[in-house]
This record gives structure tokens, C-alpha cells and sequence, in this order.
């Protein structure tokens, strides 16, 4: 049996843990966490073969992927670099890499990595292996970590998971406008609306306020040590994003707004095909009537195909 073990088994880590046993018959797969409830918790649900009560039960594991805080996770792979020895890939799935990559640069047997998927959910009972199927996964290495990059690799993608390489100074740059950004977009939307017309607001609020400020219900604790660890480029997204505001409301101003969303149209369509090229992917719109029965007789047509991701969207809200 292969020994890999996931350290941290809140949302992100029992979801990988689940992913791991729905793919690998042939993994001994052990979880850890310092909060024993969580560890429990992902037990319970089948996540992993077994919880252990010290990091250094972890020594002798193929791959150890650390899925604590991004506050923690430094400080946990130093501990576990102490223990394990080189035949041990230490891998972290943190948001953030530049710094944590450039600490552990010299260490052939560690990985940066950063899963692009997840969920504004939190805690062991919140996870879905779903979270992982058909995902998109950042690999960061340095030219020394490229065979240990290469077995992660290989690892991963017998789970049906994507692989990106980039450089770790890229990646902060290209997550800060991608997904940090959105993010305090989110919460500025949503405390914008906090005023005299707030119950008016909450009132009429349809399908385009709520695809918007979705990400605004995630854990800010969490948000507020990545701001941390990556202000510089956030700050740059945040400038360039006002930069196009300020744009925008000339254009308001100038009666003339058909430039800009024109340019953002035919922007967002070339990440939406950008995503699907070559993936063997489609994507399917379809109108239907609002009644009893209609969603089902589409699943029966569909039963023999893949259904990545569906979303179900009133047309009629704006």
C-alpha cells in the first residue's frame, strides 16, 4: 500500500482526502489536524484510513500535502521537514506562493502547489470530493523539484485533475486579479449596499447581484491573512480595476457606454474558451419554461453524458 498523508483536515484537505480514496484502492491515506473535532469529523465521512495524533507518525509517506491555514503552513513544513527524509514529497496548497516557495527553494523533495477550486463553506462536514474532479491545479517548481514535480504530477492527474505550471511570482500576480481580486470586489459591492435603501435592496436584489457578491460569504479570517501574504499585487489588481471604474464612469457620464461592454464581452468570452480549448469540453445553454418536470426530462436526454457544472438561472432577473 502507498503511505501519503494530508495535513489539515478542514474543508479543502477532507475534500482531497475523499477525492483520493473515490480514485486510489491502493492508498493508505492518513489525515492530521491539531483540532481533533475536524480530524474526527473527516474520519466519520471516510476521508482517510486513519487520523494520527502527531506529525511524526508521518515519517516513511510518499507525498504529505499540507492543507492547513496559509498562516500555519510554513511553519508546519519546517516541523515536517525535520522529521521525514528526502524519499517524502512535501506538498502545500496554499493561495499564496512566492514566499513560501523562495523558503523552501532548496529542497528538491517540496512542491508549491494551489488548487484553483474550493468552496465559501467551511470544516470537515462541508467536504465533497467534487470539489477536486475535473479542477484546474497549480504546480510551482524550481528546476531542482522537477522530478518531484513530475510524480505529483502523475498523481494528481490519475484523479482527473488539470495541471498548470508557473512560475511562483507569476502565479501571485495572475491569483490577485483572478481571485483575490473578485473577492474584495465582492465585499465592496455588498457593503455598498448598507444604507437607506438596503431593505429595498435586499427586496429586488435577482441572479445578478447574487453571481456577484457569492465569494463575500467566504471565511474572512482567511481573506485577511491572504490580503497579508499578497498586499502588494492585490493592491495592483485594486488600482488597475479602479483604473477601468474610472473609465467606466466616463463612459456613464458620455451617455456611451457600448465600448466598454463590448470589450467585456468579448473578453470574458475568450476565458470561457480559453478554459474549455482542448479540454474536450462544451458548453450548453438552454431556455426552458418554468414548471414542474422540465429539469428532469433534460437530465433523461443527458444521461449519458458528463455534466461537469450546471447553473440554473432565472433569465428573467437582472
Amino acid at each position: 500500500m502507498r503511505k501519503i498523508a494530508v495535513v489539515g483536515t478542514g474543508l479543502m484537505g477532507t475534500s482531497f482526502g475523499l477525492h483520493v480514496q473515490s480514485f486510489y484502492n491502493d492508498v493508505y491515506l492518513l489525515g492530521y489536524d491539531k483540532d481533533p473535532k475536524q480530524s474526527e469529523n473527516a474520519l466519520k465521512i471516510g476521508a482517510f484510513s486513519r487520523i494520527v495524533d502527531s506529525l511524526t507518525e508521518l515519517k516513511g509517506c510518499e507525498f504529505i500535502f499540507v492543507c492547513c491555514p496559509l498562516k500555519y503552513a510554513s511553519e508546519t513544513i519546517e516541523r515536517l521537514f525535520e522529521i521525514v527524509d528526502e524519499s517524502t514529497i512535501i506538498t502545500d496548497i496554499s493561495s499564496v506562493k512566492s514566499q513560501i516557495c523562495k523558503r523552501f527553494a532548496d529542497k528538491k523533495n517540496f512542491l508549491g502547489g494551489h488548487p484553483m477550486t474550493g468552496s465559501e463553506r467551511q470544516g470537515a462536514l462541508a467536504a465533497q470530493a467534487e470539489i477536486f474532479d475535473n479542477s484546474l491545479y497549480i504546480l510551482c517548481p524550481e528546476i531542482n523539484q522537477e522530478l518531484s514535480c513530475k510524480k505529483i504530477q502523475i498523481f494528481l492527474e490519475k484523479m482527473n485533475i488539470k495541471i498548470y505550471k508557473m512560475k511562483p511570482s507569476i502565479h501571485d500576480r495572475v491569483v490577485a486579479m483572478a481571485s483575490h481580486l473578485p473577492y474584495f470586489v465582492a465585499t465592496t459591492l455588498v457593503n455598498s449596499m448598507d444604507g437607506e435603501l438596503f431593505e429595498h435592496i435586499s427586496s429586488v436584489a435577482g441572479s445578478g447581484f447574487r453571481d456577484t457578491s457569492r465569494v463575500a460569504s467566504s471565511p474572512g479570517k482567511m481573506w485577511d491573512i491572504i490580503s497579508k501574504e499578497n498586499s502588494e499585487n492585490i493592491l495592483e489588481a485594486i488600482n488597475i480595476f479602479k483604473e477601468r471604474l474610472d473609465e467606466t464612469t466616463v463612459s456613464i457620464k458620455k451617455e456611451n457606454t457600448l465600448d466598454i461592454s463590448d470589450k467585456e464581452k468579448r473578453l470574458r468570452d475568450s476565458i470561457v474558451e480559453n478554459r474549455l480549448a482542448g479540454s474536450g469540453e462544451s458548453m450548453l445553454t438552454i431556455d426552458v419554461p418554468d414548471r414542474p418536470g422540465v429539469l428532469s426530462n433534460i437530465f433523461n436526454l443527458l444521461e449519458n453524458i458528463n455534466i461537469k457544472n450546471i447553473e440554473i438561472e432565472d433569465s428573467r432577473e437582472y
